[in-house]
């Protein structure tokens, strides 16, 4: 493997059409599939695409039975991935379907115990699926179910300490999972307050247990497992995007601490682990600057930037190393979107190569 580089981002081709707040699932031959989300005046999508690396452009697929965002998708162990829940343009979703690889259809399955939306979805080594918290009906739950790929069926599991959405959810290195952030409604007002709180999963007995908090409460932020077993959680829904204080959750101690800060404040932006152990942060609050942690220096360091502006898109670690980032939203005018909203456009970042030169945009091939 070669030396990790300043890394650069170069165009692929682009989506078959605009989507923002979709779902990428890398599956077993390599490839990413792409459900769901949103764009205008198209509202929200059906039909799935599916990324090829080697080919380097993106094709039709089989579509969901209803239009969504906010779901989840789970590649299973035997390859199927699980589509479940979100919102659609009748209300929050129960449903969920199965994606065939190897004939390219979706096919129901069973439905959730509850309705949900923006909730996390956590596969567990035992090969089911955590499904925790999310928008309900009537506001932020607490509720959790666990996905049987034997049964084809929800059951409750939990319940959480404390109603959640906009949350992380990210499965520990001895099988448990660490839910943090996100925002619940205030009893003493009603309002939304975003939360500080953590708690964990054990899959053993099916219960949640409250850990420590982190420092700053959070929402809409990312919480990336690294290679020695600790948390890495940047970002917060600030006020003029004000740059937060990154954190580090010890499994070990059940406590956070401060670690390296970000450049800019970002939210519903993308954070990978690198098979180098560090960390690709990208785009959020309609930002092109990309930055690298390295859990080494508990430091960020900018790496470039992305070629178009982007929150609400996907990243997608592929096979060979590379990152795939696809659609989102960019509020700023744009080549391939000059009244701004939903990209049909992706790129990809090589964090082996050094910084390129001033990128083109790249058609379908």
């Amino acid at each position: 493997m070669p030396l990790p580089g300043a890394g650069h981002f170069v165009a692929t081709g682009r989506m078959t059409a605009p989507r923002e707040r979709h779902t990428a699932t890398l599956l077993r031959d390599g490839r990413v599939l792409l459900v769901g989300g949103a764009s205008l005046p198209n509202g929200l999508f059906t039909k799935a695409e599916l990324f090829d690396p080697a080919a380097g452009n993106f094709v039709a697929t089989g579509s969901i039975s209803t239009g969504c965002e906010g779901h989840t998708a789970t590649l299973l162990a035997d390859g199927r991935g699980l589509v479940a829940g979100g919102r659609s343009d009748a209300g929050i979703l129960s449903e969920a379907e199965l994606y065939d690889p190897g004939s390219g259809t979706f096919s129901q399955t069973g439905s959730m115990t509850v309705a949900r939306a923006y909730q996390t979805a956590t596969l567990l080594p035992d090969g089911e699926v955590l499904m925790a918290g999310g928008q309900g009906p009537a506001g932020p739950l607490s509720t959790a179910e666990l996905y049987d790929p034997k049964t084809d069926s929800f059951k409750p599991t939990g319940p959480m300490g404390t109603g959640r959405l906009t949350h992380t959810a990210t499965l520990l290195a001895g099988g448990r999972v660490l839910v943090s952030g996100g925002r619940d409604v205030d009893p003493q007002n009603d309002q939304f307050t975003t939360l500080a709180s953590a708690e964990l999963y054990d899959p053993e007995n099916g219960t949640f247990s409250p850990t420590g908090s982190m420092i700053n409460p959070r929402e809409s932020h990312t919480a990336t497992l690294l290679q020695d077993g600790r948390v890495l959680v940047v970002g917060d829904k600030t006020p003029g995007y004000t740059p937060v204080p990154a954190e580090l959750y010890d499994p070990g101690s059940g406590t956070f601490s401060p670690t390296g800060t970000p450049s800019i404040g970002r939210w519903s932006h993308t954070a990978i682990r690198l098979f180098d152990g560090r960390v690709l942060i990208v785009g959020g609050s309609n930002a092109n600057d990309a930055e690298l942690y390295d859990p080494a220096t508990g430091t960020f360091r900018a790496t470039g930037s992305t070629i178009e502006s982007r929150m609400f898109q996907s990243a997608t670690l592929l096979s060979d190393g590379r990152v795939l980032i696809a659609g989102g939203l960019n509020g700023v005018p744009t080549a391939t979107a000059p009244s701004g909203g939903a990209l049909a456009s992706a790129e990809l970042f090589d964090p082996w190569a050094p910084k390129s030169t001033t990128p083109t945009l790249a058609g379908n091939q």
